[in-house]
């Protein structure tokens, strides 16, 4: 199992489910900001 990876995911609350729009591996960019306290 990879246990560095992050993911980026998009998700919108319909009816008190929760629906998954998208959901990529996160860029550097987005680890970084991730990942800075």
């Amino acid at each position: 199992m990879d246990t560095d990876r992050r993911l980026f995911v998009v998700f919108t609350v319909r009816a008190n489910r929760i629906r998954v729009i998208s959901a990529r591996t996160m860029s550097r960019k987005e680890r970084r900001i991730y990942e800075t306290p």
